[in-house]
Order: C-alpha cells, then structure tokens, then sequence
C-alpha cells in the first residue's frame, strides 16, 4: 500500500490488528526531500519474517516471509512516482537482482510484487524478469496505474474491479 506517513509518525498511528506494518518511508534515506509518503506492507503476526531489504535509492521494500507450511514468500511493495530523478532500467535490475538471489537459494519461492506503478513499462518488467502482470483494468480513471506481478500466477485467482465506499485515488 502507499502510505502518507512521516518517519516520526508512530506505527500505532496506522496499526492493523494481528499484523506488523513493515515501513520504507520516504526520504527514509535521506536522499529524497519530498514530503510524506513511502511503501508500507502489512504481514500477518503467524507468518515468520526472514529478512526485510529497504531501498535506499527507490521507494521499495521487500519482505521474505517463510509460510507456516514451509514455503517461501518474497513480498515486494514499490512507488514508481510519475517524476523521478532515476533510470526505469536501473529501478527493474534493482527488482530482479532481489528476486534472483532469492530465487537462486530458494527456487520454489512464490514472489509477488505491487503498488502504485504509474507509467512504469510493465510489458518490459514482464519481459525482464519473467513475471505476469495480474491487473488488465483501469485503476485510476481510463489508466491501470496500481498493479500486482508475480512469478506463479495461477496461484492467483483473476482479478475485478470494486467500486470503494470511501474516497480514494486507486
């Protein structure tokens, strides 16, 4: 989910019961001088986290999750803002070289990855790291900007659209 947080804003603020929120907020580095807002996922407290990777150069945070079952689950969240001072290219080696290093030592690992995309060229990331795209309908007016890609995606059902009772802009 994309956050409106600071870095002084408690995790109370924004607490779901039984979950750990898991926060990369920005300018969390330092290196981004704009205000509020980040990348943050909620995981379950019965999931056993193994390793939490903050990017310092994206609005990007990954979780490894290890199932109750035994299986592995590499959770990616990412904002791809519309202006952006960085190389697309350079944010999706940064994306596959997580998801490889995981996949190299756990080759079963199921890998998800989503949030807001905005004009981020998801044909080229599906082609680069061999992922599938699993939302093909508008998400903000006429223009699919939140998207959600994994690597098995008939682990997943198809996806629709709702209509939200409150307001938003996804």
């Amino acid at each position: 989910m994309t956050a409106h947080l600071k870095p002084a804003q408690p995790d109370a603020m924004v607490n779901i019961a039984n979950s750990s929120i898991f926060r990369r907020d920005r300018n969390w580095s330092g290196r981004d001088m704009r205000n509020n807002g980040g990348v943050a996922i909620y995981i379950p407290n019965n999931l056993t986290v193994v390793n939490v990777y903050r990017s310092t150069l994206y609005e990007v945070i990954c979780i490894n999750l290890r199932l109750p079952s035994g299986h592995r689950f590499l959770v990616c969240g990412m904002y791809y803002p519309p202006r952006h001072n960085y190389v697309e290219e350079d944010l999706m080696s940064s994306r596959t070289n997580i998801v490889d290093n995981e996949l190299d030592e756990h080759p079963q690992t199921v890998v998800v990855c989503g949030g807001d995309l905005n004009k981020l060229n998801i044909d080229r990331l599906e082609k680069l790291t061999g992922w599938n795209a699993m939302v093909d309908f508008p998400t903000r007016g006429l223009s699919c900007l939140d998207n959600f890609l994994s690597n098995l995606k008939d682990f997943f059902g198809k996806y629709y659209p709702y209509q939200m009772l409150t307001k938003t802009d996804h």
